[in-house]
Parts: structure tokens; sequence; C-alpha cells
């Protein structure tokens, strides 16, 4: 009776490999995109949050303002053949009032963008609108502050 010899091979096939590294690197892939989209979700948090404090002291400065040198003063900034008069704010210190005109550049901490609009809404009454913005993945954020300035 023949015998034959039946050998045992150990190990992968080429094909189980070529699965296996496929496999491997779409989970990699999934996972790196996946922090990377959080990493820029966690820097648009972080500037907004930033981009909210310079805007509320923009207001608060406004409102300074209002109280040192009165409502009239505060309205007088914008024209009188106008109804909304915009400022540029692009500097942390917040001592005198800009001239009238929108932003050009980026130059708040040399990433942020702060104007305010004063708009006549009667001969009581402004509306200050401060638009902070700033870039991120090529895409311009904004976030918006309004109040209102009155005579009392």
């Amino acid at each position: 009776m023949p015998t034959t010899l039946v050998r045992k091979h150990t190990g992968f096939t080429l094909i189980e490999v070529v699965v296996f590294l496929v496999v491997f690197s779409v989970a990699l892939i999934t996972i790196v995109s996946t922090v990377t989209y959080s990493s820029v979700l966690i820097e648009d948090s972080k500037h907004k949050v930033i981009g909210t404090r310079f805007g509320e002291e923009l207001l608060e400065w406004v409102k300074f303002q209002k109280d040192l040198l009165g409502y009239e003063a505060v309205r007088a900034k914008v024209p009188t053949l106008s109804n909304a008069a915009t400022f540029c704010f692009n500097t942390l210190n917040l001592q005198t009032w800009p001239s009238v005109g929108a932003c050009s550049g980026y130059n708040l901490k040399n990433f942020y963008k702060r104007e305010l609009t004063l708009t006549k809404v009667s001969a009581d009454e402004l509306v200050a609108t401060i638009v902070l913005s700033w870039r991120i993945l090529d895409k311009v954020k904004t976030h918006t502050l309004i109040v209102y300035v009155n005579k009392l």
C-alpha cells in the first residue's frame, strides 16, 4: 500500500495578507479622519470663545462710552447724512474711536476682525452690531452681537 506524504503548510496566503492590509488601512484612515475633524471642531470652538470675548469687550466699551460721554456723543459718531456707520476695532487697545470704515484685514491678534456698526433707529435709539470674523480651513466664520443703545 503506497503512502502519501501530506505536508501541512503554516502561515498566511497572499490573499489573506492583502485582505488584512485593506481592512487595517480603512480602519486607520477612519480613525485619523475622525481625530482630524475633531481637532478642527475644537479649534473652531476655541476661536469662537475668544472672538465672543473680544465682542463682549467692545460691547462693554461702547456702553462705557455712552455713560462717560453721553448718548448724544455716541450718536454723533454716525454721520448726519447716513443712518449707519461702521468702525474697525482691530486693536486690543480700546482707547479712542477709530475713523469710519470697514475693516480690511484680520489684524486683531493676527487672526480676528472686529467691526462695530452703529445704526440710527430713532432720535433716542441706536443699534450697535458687533461682527467678529475669523478664518478656519478657508472658510470665514462670524459671530454677531447686537445691543440697543438708548438715551435713557
